[in-house]
């Protein structure tokens, strides 16, 4: 697996070296995490990269790529997400396997894991239980695509992330379309490129068939994603002192009361 990473990175490098032979303009990578708007990001990178004239061009990266993956010294974005309302739209989304957008077929783990959990409640309520639908939530948790990964996962020295080599830029889920707009405006690109308003286009959830989470289906998920809950609050704040702003705490999954 590893052996087959590398070598498709290589070949990722390969044909952007080759891109870049031919289209000179500045390079900036778009990592891609898993439910954290990357989807809709690609799609905007796309028509900025169709503008010849744009002054730079979007590398997207798939979820494999890391940060450790990259090109030292180019200039990357990428964005963050409430580690919460991601595990609520992770699990939905591969509960309908990808679909209407894409389409990825369950493995066994996650066929077993939708078996016994219908709804994401039925599986944050059961982590950290005792006995048999404790340990099927365990194994969910590290089956199911989305919820297996942290978000903390993609960086490998988060002194370096925040204080050594930084981002161009952190996007917000929650304020995406701004964050995103204020980039392209301090690259200089003039380029119409609204992120996609509809639900396929952004890969966007219907969550009206869903039960919210319960308080103690919540306290769960805060336990179970303590690094991730600081690692994008850590996020969120830098982001916000490069826009000026005061760090908030949005997008939160639908609750109980």
């Amino acid at each position: 697996m590893a052996k087959t990473r590398e070598r498709r990175v290589m070949a990722r490098s390969w044909r952007r070296r080759l891109a870049a032979a031919i289209d000179r303009r500045r390079v900036i990578h778009l990592l891609h995490i898993g439910k954290t708007g990357g989807t809709a990001l690609a799609d905007a990178c796309a028509r900025v990269n169709a503008d010849r004239g744009a002054p730079v061009r979007f590398e997207t990266h798939g979820h494999r790529v890391e940060r450790r993956h990259l090109p030292p010294g180019e200039p990357f974005v990428f964005a963050v997400r409430d580690p919460i309302a991601r595990f609520y739209s992770g699990f939905y989304s591969r509960k309908r396997k990808g679909r209407p957008r894409t389409y990825v077929a369950w493995t066994p783990g996650e066929a077993a894991a939708f078996a016994a959990f219908p709804h994401a409640e039925d599986l944050a309520a059961a982590l950290f239980t005792d006995g048999r639908q404790g340990v099927r939530a365990l194994d969910a948790m590290r089956a199911i695509r989305h919820l297996r990964d942290f978000q903390i996962d993609w960086f490998d020295d988060l002194e370096r992330l925040f204080e050594v080599e930084p981002p161009l830029a952190i996007l917000r889920q929650h304020r995406l379309r701004d964050d995103f707009a204020a980039l392209l405006a301090a690259t200089g690109v003039a380029t119409p490129a609204a992120l996609p308003e509809d639900a396929v286009g952004a890969h966007r959830n219907d969550y009206r068939d869903c039960p919210p989470l319960s308080p103690p289906a919540r306290a769960n998920l805060a336990r179970w994603y303590a690094a991730d809950l600081q690692f994008v609050a850590l996020a969120e704040a830098w982001a916000a002192r490069r826009r000026g702003e005061t760090a908030a705490r949005a997008d939160p999954a639908p609750t109980h009361g």
